[in-house]
């Protein structure tokens, strides 16, 4: 639970339109790329929980946090390219966002709240699960 709020999803979810807003997007087009966001990290979640019991809750997070972290430094240095080239850093600045959140959704999304809910005994799972989810927040 700790690396899945460690990883920076809240604040890119929280502050997408900022930040396609800071990129160069206009308002109404910076609200458009962070329902779009929304929409891949729904989408990228359907993958995750059709191969989490075929491949196993580990492969799925060691594939995806490498992927995730190479596309947040993809995104952070976009934001250095000049903004003279307007296109070109927007479509990148997205471009990076979006594959992030395409490697999150499957792996580092679901797979905590899975693994959680597995391995507390049933006699005390809501207990465990409540306290994940504190330690989570």
């Amino acid at each position: 639970m700790f690396g899945q709020q460690f990883c920076g999803v809240n604040a890119i979810v929280y502050y997408t339109a900022t930040i396609f807003t800071s990129a160069g997007f206009s308002n109404i087009n910076a609200l458009l790329a962070s329902w779009g966001f929304g929409m891949l990290n729904f989408l990228g979640a359907i993958p995750g929980l059709l191969t989490i019991d075929k491949f196993g809750r580990r492969p799925l997070l060691l594939f995806s946090f490498p992927f995730m972290s190479l596309s947040l430094l993809f995104t952070g240095l976009c934001f250095l390219i000049p903004e003279s080239d307007k296109n070109v850093r927007v479509g990148l600045i997205a471009l990076g966002i979006y594959v992030y959140c395409l490697f999150y959704s499957p792996g580092e999304g679901p797979v905590p709240f899975t693994y959680s809910a597995e391995v507390y005994p049933l006699y005390i799972r809501e207990l465990g699960m409540s306290l994940a989810t504190a330690v989570r927040d």
